[in-house]
């Protein structure tokens, strides 16, 4: 459900998904989520290779990955912007 219901935004904190399955094309929706989100989309190296900006709230329209993805985020929208989250970065945990 990630952050569906939430109304307040994140500031630096986000919500990870660690897809156990084989990398796939993944696809999200905005539908009951609140606020405006970036959604960031990595292979299971971390190497992000697709981010959806801005997502809007309570959109039905599916967003998808362009490639398959092990690892994904939602983090506030503009937040990649913000702090120069750019493809071809690397995200470690």
């Amino acid at each position: 459900k990630g952050l569906m219901w939430r109304r307040q935004k994140l500031g630096n904190k986000g919500m990870v998904f660690i897809f156990h399955d084989k990398p796939k094309n993944r696809h999200f929706h905005m539908r009951n989520t609140f606020i405006p989100l970036d959604i960031i989309f990595a292979n299971s190296y971390g190497k992000i290779h697709h981010i959806h900006s801005n997502a809007k709230p309570h959109d039905k329209t599916n967003i998808h990955s362009k490639y398959p993805t092990s690892i994904a985020f939602e983090v506030d929208g503009n937040w990649t912007k913000k702090n120069n989250i750019q493809i071809g970065d690397y995200i470690s945990f």
